[in-house]
């Protein structure tokens, strides 16, 4: 988890959403770590630890929605979250 966070931020950073050549690279890398958080999803429990660790993935997937343009899903994410 700490790995994709490290890469979604680099990816998040002004400087790369600058570079038009990197774009298609930045969606790819952005749709990949979608797909790993929604499967993080995935996991639902009483325990404490695990919803804490949803709701965090909850959050990067809104994050990751916003940056895609997809407002509606991002706002759906971060309400999962909450």
């Amino acid at each position: 988890m700490e790995g994709l966070d490290k890469m979604l931020t680099h990816v998040r950073e002004e400087s790369l959403s600058t570079i038009p050549e990197l774009t298609p690279v930045r969606k790819s890398i952005l749709e990949d770590a979608l797909k790993l958080y929604e499967t993080l999803l995935q996991e639902e429990g009483a325990d404490p630890a695990v919803r804490i660790e949803t709701a965090r993935a909850a959050m990067r997937v809104g994050s990751i929605r916003w940056l895609l343009g997809e407002e509606d899903a991002a706002i759906a994410a971060y309400r999962r979250a909450i």
